[in-house]
């Protein structure tokens, strides 16, 4: 897989929806190869102090600073790796009878694939973000699933932990992935769940062995990428994107729609493609598109592991990094005032609550509470 060719982000002002107390919420955009993703960062600001040109606070008040810090730990820092998982094509007529069944069983064990491998490996507990695609470059019927796994996770003694090496032995994976996939397969045959034409169940157990003898159970793994700002990139590129852009169709000619997509399989690079073109009539452009149109209520963005709503996702995987606490500290000695954000007690940051408006002149107060550890003991 080749990486992004374009990206970019950067915060602004969703001025149109102010808050009742006058502040306005910080939203951040995200633009990878012309497709845009917008999300809001939980943050809600005044207008005034809001610097256009760079997308950031202005000053070196406490609201500022603050501001900026909760902007940039948006973005978690540690190693990731880019999977893909891709469903032999001997299997594409029981996803087109099945869809929700099947794409489900897919994106399960995909995750689930990567979770157990990680923990037999390496003893780690790891987190996941699956995103489901089901369409090739010349949108015929391709159902795989692109990963962003955590390159570290969680050892039994609750630490961080990240692999020495990055050498991942795929076929491994492959036969564990193919092994998941047939087993839920076959349990949802034996419910009576599977939409088919197989006579009997002695018929289906071989189409099973023809699929496991298949080798098109594709895994690919990139090697990993740091974070922040790279993970996100593959994020914005496979996530919620169009099946087809605009820009690449080149002509539509009577009854015929020409489209341009780049050939992977007989181009001598893999990473360097040859672009070619492709003109299909319109009774056979549409329904080609149209199949790839997501089930009404799927999500085809789904999270494993610790990024999952069950999973608990370490503190130490946000944060600053180390220079930027270095110097945090070189500053605050040398001008011999206590750092608000610092709590001397653990070392650790402060977390910050909230900020309210006071007085006619807009007068900010940051409230602070001490760290996650100080308020457990607390309690």
């Amino acid at each position: 897989m080749a990486s992004c060719g374009f990206y970019r982000g950067f915060f602004y002002l969703k001025r149109n929806a102010p808050k009742k107390n006058g502040l306005i919420p910080v939203m951040c955009r995200i633009t990878v190869n012309g497709k845009v993703s917008q999300f809001s960062s939980k943050l809600d600001v005044e207008e005034s102090i809001w610097n256009v040109e760079t997308g950031r606070l202005s000053g070196r008040s406490l609201v500022a600073q603050e501001g900026n810090r909760r902007m940039k730990e948006k973005m978690l820092r540690v190693p990731h790796r880019h999977v893909v998982m891709t469903l032999p094509h001997i299997l594409l007529d029981l996803v087109k009878r099945n869809r929700k069944e099947m794409l489900n069983i897919l994106m399960r064990t995909s995750a689930e694939t990567l979770k157990d491998w990680m923990m037999h490996k390496f003893g780690l507990k790891t987190g996941v973000i699956a995103v489901l695609h089901t369409y090739g470059e010349t949108k015929q019927l391709h159902v795989h699933t692109h990963m962003i796994m955590s390159w570290g996770g969680i050892d039994n003694d609750g630490k961080i932990v990240i692999p020495e090496h990055d050498y991942v032995h795929i076929p491994s994976i492959c036969k564990v992935f193919r092994y998941k996939f047939e087993h839920a397969l076959i349990e949802l045959f034996d419910a009576g769940r599977l939409e088919h034409d197989f006579r009997d169940r002695m018929e289906f157990m071989g189409f099973i062995k023809k699929v496991a003898n298949k080798k098109d159970w594709i895994v690919h793994l990139e090697p990993p990428i740091q974070m922040p700002e790279q993970v996100i990139q593959y994020v914005g590129r496979y996530s919620k994107r169009a099946c087809l852009s605009e820009y690449k169709i080149t002509a539509m000619d009577g009854e015929n729609i020409s489209f341009r997509y780049r050939d992977y399989k007989n181009s001598p690079d893999r990473r360097n493609p040859v672009e070619k073109e492709l003109t299909l009539h319109y009774r056979e452009f549409f329904p080609r598109l149209l199949q790839h149109v997501p089930l009404r209520y799927f999500r085809i963005v789904r999270y494993y592991g610790f990024y999952s709503n069950k999973g608990i996702l370490p503190e130490e995987y946000f944060g600053q990094d180390e220079s930027e606490i270095e110097e945090a500290e070189l500053q605050q000695a040398e001008s011999g005032y206590e750092n608000p954000y610092f709590c001397e007690r653990c070392g650790r940051t402060r977390v910050y609550s909230h900020t309210t408006v006071t007085g006619g002149g807009m007068t900010y107060t940051v409230i602070l509470e001490h760290c996650d550890i100080h308020r457990k003991k607390a309690a």
